[in-house]
C-alpha cells in the first residue's frame, strides 16, 4: 500500500471513530493492518476499538497477538499488561491465566504467578481436569516447596487418578510439614492416610517421629517401627528412624545397635551417631560420647570435617579437664592431621593425670608413645626412669632408647652421611623444624649397614697394612649452609626392562614428550638395542593418534665394536670424578680430591679420609693399585642390596626413592617412585597412590619440568581420602608449577584456595602478594 493510501485510510478511520462508527473504523484500520501486519500499536488499537464495538473475542484474539509480541521483544512487563486485559475480559479463561501465571513467573513475581496457578487448578478442578490441575498445582509448588495445604490437595488428586505410590509420597511430605507447624490433628491424619496405603513407608515414619517430638509419645510408633522393620529388614532408612525412635524414648542402649549397624552399611548416615554422642554428652556420659566420636572420626577426617570432631571433644574437655578418653582420642585426631606439637601437648596433659592418680603403668604406655613421636624429649625419658621405677620396684630399668657411650668418639664424614641417611627424624622433630617438604622419613640402618659401617678389618692405618700401594689424595673439607643447588647427574642405570616399564607407563599415562624424551635418552647410551627402537616406533603411532606433535630426531647410531671401546678406555684410564657433596643435618658437605696431592700419597691417610669400605679392595697379591670403588657402583650396591628389581614390595620403592631423592639423584629417585606408584595402583591402594604422585610431582618440579609436575599434581588431587594438609601440599605445588610455567591466574587461583582456607600456610601470603604484584605492574 502506498503511502498516500495509506495515511488516507487512517484518517478515514479516525473520522470514523469521532462519528461513533466503530465496525466502519475497525474496517478500515484492519485494511491497514493486512500491508503492516507487525504494526503492535496498531494491532493494539483494533483490539481496543472490538471491545468498545462489545466483541470481546475478537479483542482477545488482537491483545493475545500483541501480547505475544512484546514477549518475543523481550518487553516482558508490556506482555504482562496486554495479557491481563486478555484476563479482564475472560476471567473463566485458563488458557489465559496460565499464561499470565507463566510471565509473573519469568518476572520473578512468585506471589502473583502462585495465585495465577492457584486459580487456574481450582478452575481444572472444577471442570474434573485432575491431571492437568496436578500440573498447576506441581507449579506452586515450585515456587512454596513446603507448602503443605498444595500437597494435600495433590495427595488427593493423584488418589483420584489411581496414583497410589504419589499420593503416599505427598501425604507424608503434607503430615511432616504439619508436624513442623505444629498442627498435630492434621499432620496426624495426613500420616495415617500415607501408612494406609503403604506401612512401611519411611518418609511417613519419619513424619510421625517428627510428630511424637510434639506429644512425648513414642511407644506407638516403635511399635510400629518394629513391624516395618520386620517385613523390611534391609531398609536402612526404617531401621535408622527406629534408632532415633528410641533415642528420642530415653532408650539410648537400645538405640546404639541399630545406628552402628545403619552406619556399618552405609558410611554417609553418621549423623544419626553424631546425635547418639550429643545425648551422652547431655548425660554427662562423656566416656559413651566420646566411643560414638571415634566410630565416625575417620569419616568425618576424610570428608575434612576435622573441626567437627576437635570441637566436640573440646567441649567435653571445658566441661571435664581431666577426661582422659577425650584427651587420648584429640591426641589421635591431631596425629592424624600431622599436627604434631598440639597432640603431644594432649598427650602430656594424660601422662599427668595418670601420674596424679598414681597410675603409673599406664602413665609408661603414654610416654613410650610419646618417645616415638618425639625420640629427642629429655623430659620425658627422665620421667619414664622414674615411673619405671615406681611402678615395677625392684626390677631392672629397661631404657626407651639405646644410651651412648659417654665418650663417644668423632665420627668420619661418610659416619656422618650415613647417620643422615639411616636414622630417621621423628615427625616431632620435622614439624619443630618446620621442615615441610620432607614427606617420608625411612630407616636405612639395616640396608645400608654393609656400606656405610666402618670396615670392621683394618684397625691401623691404611698405609700400615698396604705401605706400597697408593693412597687416597688428601680430601679438602668445607662446611657451609646448604643452598639450592642442580640435579646431580644420573649416575645409576636401571635394567632395560624397567626402562622399558618406564616409558609404558608414561605412555599409557598420556606423558608422550616426557617418554620421547627419556627413550632418546637411552638411545644415546643403548642407540643398537632393538627393544627401544621398538618401543620409539610404538610412541610415534601413539603421538599420531592423539594429535601430539613430537621432536624430529634421527636414531643415534651404534657404538663402536667392543674392542675398540676397550681399547680407548684402556688408553684413557678411569675418569675420576673429583667433586663431591652431601647433605647432613641442612649443611652441605663439599669435599675435592686435590690434582696436586694425588702426586704426593701421604704416608698415613689424613684424619677426614674416607675408610676403606668392605667389598672394595681388589682381589690379588697386593701388588695391584687399589682403587675406590666408583660412587655409582656403590648407589647401585644400595639398590641390589635392598631389593630394587622389579618384583620388590612398594615400601621398597619408595624407601629407595627416598634414598636417591635425599642424594640428589632425581632421575633416579623418579624411576623407584614411578615402580612404586605402579605397583600400588595395580594394588588399589588409593593412600599409596597419593604419596607417589605428591612426591613425584616435587621431583618434576626439582627438574625444572612444571609440565609434569601439574600433572602428578593433578593426580594426587584426584585420589580420595586426602588430609587437610595433604591436600594443601598438592596445591602449593600446583601453583609453584603454574607459576613455573608463567600460569599467574592458575598459580593465583591455587594459591587462594590455601589461603583461604588456611592464611598462615608457609609462605603463601606473600607469594599472593607477589604474584599480584606481577599482574597489576603489567
Amino acid at each position: 500500500m502506498a503511502v498516500k493510501e495509506k495515511e488516507k485510510r487512517q484518517q478515514q478511520a479516525e473520522k470514523y471513530v469521532l462519528q461513533g462508527k466503530i465496525t466502519s473504523a475497525i474496517s478500515e484500520y484492519k485494511k491497514i493492518a493486512e500491508d503492516s501486519p507487525s504494526d503492535i500499536a496498531l494491532l493494539n488499537t483494533i483490539g481496543d476499538l472490538h471491545v468498545l464495538a462489545g466483541q470481546p473475542t475478537q479483542a482477545i484474539t488482537y491483545f493475545a497477538r500483541v501480547s505475544a509480541a512484546y514477549l518475543k521483544g523481550g518487553f516482558h512487563s508490556k506482555a504482562i499488561a496486554m495479557q491481563k486485559k486478555v484476563v479482564s475480559l475472560d476471567p473463566q479463561n485458563l488458557e489465559s491465566l496460565s499464561k499470565l501465571a507463566d510471565l509473573y513467573m519469568k518476572q520473578g513475581l512468585s506471589a502473583e504467578a502462585k495465585n495465577g496457578f492457584l486459580a487456574v487448578a481450582a478452575g481444572q478442578e472444577k471442570r474434573g481436569m485432575s491431571r492437568e490441575a496436578i500440573e498447576s498445582y506441581l507449579k506452586c509448588l515450585s515456587i512454596t516447596p513446603d507448602d503443605c495445604d498444595i500437597e494435600l490437595r495433590l495427595a488427593e488428586l493423584y488418589i483420584k487418578t489411581t496414583d497410589k505410590p504419589k499420593a503416599t509420597v505427598y501425604y507424608s511430605r503434607a503430615g511432616a510439614h504439619l508436624a513442623e507447624l505444629k498442627r498435630g490433628d492434621e499432620s496426624r491424619l495426613a500420616l495415617d492416610r500415607a501408612l494406609q496405603i503403604d506401612s512401611t513407608f519411611a518418609p511417613a515414619l519419619k513424619g510421625c517421629l517428627a510428630l511424637c517430638r510434639l506429644t512425648g509419645q513414642y511407644a506407638d510408633l516403635i511399635k510400629r517401627l518394629e513391624e516395618a522393620n520386620r517385613a523390611r529388614p534391609e531398609d536402612l532408612d526404617l531401621m535408622e528412624i527406629l534408632g532415633e525412635a528410641y533415642l528420642a524414648e530415653d532408650c539410648a542402649d537400645v538405640a546404639e545397635p541399630y545406628l552402628r549397624k545403619v552406619l556399618a552399611l552405609d558410611s554417609n548416615r553418621y549423623e544419626s551417631l553424631l546425635s547418639l554422642a550429643t545425648y551422652y554428652f547431655n548425660k554427662v556420659a562423656f566416656d559413651k560420647a566420646v566411643e560414638q566420636i571415634q566410630a565416625v572420626s575417620a569419616i568425618l577426617l576424610s570428608r575434612r570435617e576435622v573441626d567437627r570432631v576437635i570441637s566436640f571433644l573440646m567441649d567435653i574437655l571445658a566441661v571435664s579437664p581431666n577426661q582422659v578418653s577425650a584427651l587420648t582420642h584429640l591426641a589421635e585426631v591431631y596425629e592424624k592431621t600431622n599436627n604434631w606439637k598440639d597432640a603431644l601437648s594432649a598427650l602430656g596433659k594424660v601422662v599427668d593425670i595418670y601420674v596424679g592418680g598414681e597410675n603409673y603403668a599406664d602413665a609408661i604406655k603414654i610416654i613410650q608413645h610419646i618417645v616415638e613421636v618425639d625420640p629427642g624429649n629429655t623430659k620425658y625419658l627422665q620421667l619414664h626412669r622414674e615411673l619405671f621405677a615406681e611402678a615395677f620396684p625392684g626390677e631392672t630399668y629397661r631404657p626407651l632408647l639405646p644410651e651412648s657411650p659417654a665418650d663417644e668418639p668423632e665420627k668420619s664424614p661418610a659416619e656422618v652421611f650415613s647417620d643422615s641417611v639411616t636414622k630417621p627424624r621423628s615427625p616431632a622433630a620435622i614439624a619443630e623444624s618446620g621442615d615441610l617438604d620432607v614427606a617420608v622419613e625411612i630407616d636405612l640402618s639395616e640396608d645400608l649397614k654393609d656400606i656405610f659401617a666402618p670396615d670392621p678389618i683394618p684397625k691401623t692405618p691404611v698405609a700400615a697394612v698396604l705401605p706400597d700401594e697408593p693412597q687416597l689424595p688428601p680430601m679438602a673439607l668445607t662446611i657451609k649452609p646448604a643452598e639450592p643447588k642442580s640435579p646431580v647427574p644420573a649416575t645409576v642405570l636401571h635394567s632395560a626392562e624397567a626402562d622399558l616399564q618406564e616409558i609404558d607407563f608414561y605412555i599409557r599415562l598420556g606423558f608422550l614428550q616426557e617418554a620421547h624424551k627419556r627413550l632418546l635418552e637411552l638411545a644415546q647410551r643403548s642407540p643398537d638395542n632393538s627393544d627401544l627402537q621398538r618401543q620409539y616406533e610404538l610412541l610415534q603411532v601413539e603421538a599420531e593418534k592423539s594429535g601430539v606433535k613430537l621432536a624430529e630426531v634421527e636414531w643415534p647410531a651404534p657404538p663402536p665394536p667392543k674392542a675398540a671401546r676397550e681399547s680407548d678406555a684402556a688408553l684413557d684410564g678411569p675418569a675420576i670424578d673429583k667433586s663431591r657433596s652431601i647433605n647432613v643435618n641442612n649443611q652441605t658437605l663439599e669435599f675435592t680430591l686435590d690434582s696436586e696431592a694425588e702426586a704426593k700419597a701421604p704416608a698415613a691417610p689424613p684424619k677426614h679420609s674416607i675408610r676403606w669400605l668392605e667389598g672394595i679392595r681388589p682381589e690379588g697379591n697386593g701388588d695391584e693399585a687399589v682403587k675406590p670403588k666408583p660412587f655409582s657402583e656403590i648407589v647401585e650396591d644400595v639398590q641390589n642390596y635392598i631389593g630394587g628389581d622389579k618384583d620388590a614390595d612398594f615400601q621398597t620403592q619408595f624407601d629407595l626413592g627416598v634414598a636417591y631423592k635425599e642424594m640428589g639423584l632425581l632421575d633416579e629417585a623418579i624411576g623407584q617412585f614411578q615402580a612404586a606408584y605402579r605397583l600400588a595402583k595395580a594394588a588399589g591402594n588409593p593412600n599409596q597412590t597419593a604419596r607417589c604422585c605428591i612426591i613425584l610431582s616435587g621431583c618434576f618440579l626439582a627438574k625444572e619440568m612444571p609440565a609434569a609436575a601439574i600433572r602428578w599434581s593433578r593426580l594426587a588431587l584426584a585420589a580420595p581420602g586426602l588430609s587437610e594438609d595433604e591436600t594443601f601440599a598438592i596445591k602449593y605445588e600446583l601453583a609453584s608449577a603454574y607459576e613455573k610455567c608463567h600460569d599467574t591466574s592458575q598459580a593465583l587461583e591455587y594459591f587462594h584456595e590455601i589461603y583461604e582456607m588456611n592464611i598462615h600456610y608457609r609462605d603463601v601470603a606473600q607469594r599472593i602478594t607477589q604474584l599480584s604484584g606481577a599482574v597489576n605492574s603489567k
